[in-house]
């Protein structure tokens, strides 16, 4: 499978570290029933997801065309 290049589809090169100090903060008692962070953690979450299945359905009709 070819190297892609992430920062050509508009990706950042690095993580969003947000998520990660997110996620760990709702795992402690002080937050972990803090709405706004969980908010934030979820719309991150559903963004991510959306891109994430554009770039495989790209990825998959490139392959296909290949196939053709």
């Amino acid at each position: 499978m070819p190297v892609e290049n992430l920062e050509e589809q508009g990706l950042e090169k690095n993580p969003n570290l947000e998520l990660a100090q997110w996620k760990y903060l709702l795992s402690t008692d002080k937050y972990k029933n803090n709405a706004k962070l969980k908010t934030n953690l979820l719309k991150a979450v559903e963004a991510d997801s959306k891109l994430i299945l554009l770039i495989l359905s790209r990825s998959h009709d490139d392959f296909a065309k290949k196939c053709l």
